[in-house]
C-alpha cells in the first residue's frame, strides 16, 4: 500500500511539475486536420490566448479568425505558406504580424511541422506560435541605429549615399526628373567657438527639425557629417528644387534661435544628368554650394 500511495504522489508531483512547465511556455501549438488538401479542422493550444488575446474556444467560434488577424500586408506571405503545408510541401517558418485582441500589433514566428500517419499519406500539419516581438522591436532599433545620425535623427551619411545610388538608377530607368541639394550653416565654427558645443548641438537639431518639416515624406534628408546636409528631391525638376531650397532657407533665417540668435545657410541645388555618376552628381552640387558661400552666404545656388 505504501508503494503504491508513492508511486500516486511521484506522479502527482510529474504532473505539477508538467503544468508548470507548460504554464511558463508562452509559445503555443496548433493542429491541422487535412483531408484532399483541403483543411477540415484546427485546432489551438490553450497558450494562444497568451499571444493573441483570444481562446481556444473563441476560434472554434469563428473559423476565419486567425486569417482576420494577420496583419493585412503580411496576409499574401502567410496564404502561400499555408497553400504549401495543405497540399503536403514542407514550407520554412515565417514571421508576420497579427493584430492582437488589443488592437496592438505583435510578430510572431509561425512553424509548420507536416504529420503523416502510419501509411505515410499526409493528413495534417502542427505549428508552432512564437511571439517575437521583442526581439522585433530590438532588431528595428539596431537597424534605426546603423541608419541614423545619432544626433539630429536623420539619415546617416552612409544610408544618404545609399539612398543617392539607388535614387540615381531609378532616374535612368524610368527617365524621371531628379534634384540633389547640399546646404550647411554659416559661420557655424562661431556658433560652437562663442556658445559652446550644446548650443551648437541644438542649433543642428532645430535646423534638422525645421527641414525634416517642410519637405515632402517621400524625400531624403541626411547629415553628411559637422553642419553639412543633403535633401534628394525625386521626380523634381531643378525648378521646383529650387523653390524648395528658397523656402527652407527663408525657414531658417526667421527662425529665433535663443542663445545663438539669427541663424543662416548656404545651398547648392543641381539637377541628375543622363551621364551622371553618383561622384558627378555629388561633385556639382559641392560646386553650387561653395559658389552660394563665395558669393556672400544666405544664399541660394543653382548649376
Amino acid at each position: 500500500m505504501q508503494d503504491k500511495d508513492k508511486t500516486e504522489e511521484e506522479l502527482i508531483e510529474e504532473l505539477t511539475r508538467y503544468k508548470r512547465l507548460l504554464e511558463a511556455v508562452t509559445d503555443y501549438i496548433y493542429t491541422v486536420r487535412v483531408e484532399n488538401s483541403h483543411v477540415v479542422s484546427t485546432t489551438h493550444g490553450p497558450n494562444c490566448i497568451r499571444i493573441t488575446g483570444y481562446s481556444p474556444e473563441e476560434y472554434e467560434e469563428n473559423p476565419l479568425l486567425w486569417y482576420q488577424m494577420i496583419y493585412e500586408e503580411d496576409k499574401n506571405a502567410v496564404l502561400e505558406q499555408a497553400s504549401k503545408v495543405v497540399s503536403g510541401k514542407p514550407a520554412p517558418f515565417l514571421e508576420h504580424r497579427i493584430i492582437h485582441k488589443d488592437g496592438s500589433i505583435r510578430w510572431v514566428r509561425n512553424t509548420p511541422v507536416l504529420r503523416y500517419d502510419e501509411h505515410g499519406q499526409f493528413i495534417g500539419y502542427d505549428g508552432l506560435i512564437s511571439d517575437i516581438t521583442e526581439r522585433k522591436m530590438i532588431e528595428e532599433k539596431l537597424v534605426e541605429l546603423a541608419e541614423r545620425d545619432p544626433l539630429t535623427n536623420i539619415y546617416n551619411r552612409r544610408k544618404f549615399y545609399n539612398f543617392l545610388e539607388d535614387e540615381i538608377e531609378r532616374a535612368k530607368r524610368y527617365k524621371r526628373p531628379l534634384s540633389l541639394i547640399m546646404f550647411d550653416i554659416d559661420y557655424f565654427k562661431k556658433v560652437n567657438d562663442m556658445y559652446g558645443h550644446d548650443v551648437g548641438d541644438k542649433v543642428l537639431i532645430i535646423i534638422a527639425d525645421i527641414v525634416a518639416a517642410n519637405i515632402r515624406r517621400i524625400d531624403v534628408f541626411g547629415r553628411l557629417g559637422g553642419e553639412e546636409f543633403g535633401i534628394l528631391v525625386s521626380d523634381t525638376a531643378i525648378e521646383g528644387s529650387k523653390a524648395l531650397a528658397e523656402k527652407v532657407k527663408g525657414k531658417i533665417e526667421s527662425h529665433n534661435f535663443d542663445v545663438a540668435g539669427k541663424v543662416t545657410i548656404s545651398i547648392g541645388v543641381t539637377e541628375y544628368k543622363d551621364d551622371d555618376t553618383s561622384d558627378s552628381f555629388l561633385k556639382r552640387v559641392d560646386d553650387a554650394l561653395y559658389m552660394a558661400k563665395d558669393k556672400g552666404r544666405n544664399r541660394v545656388e543653382v548649376v
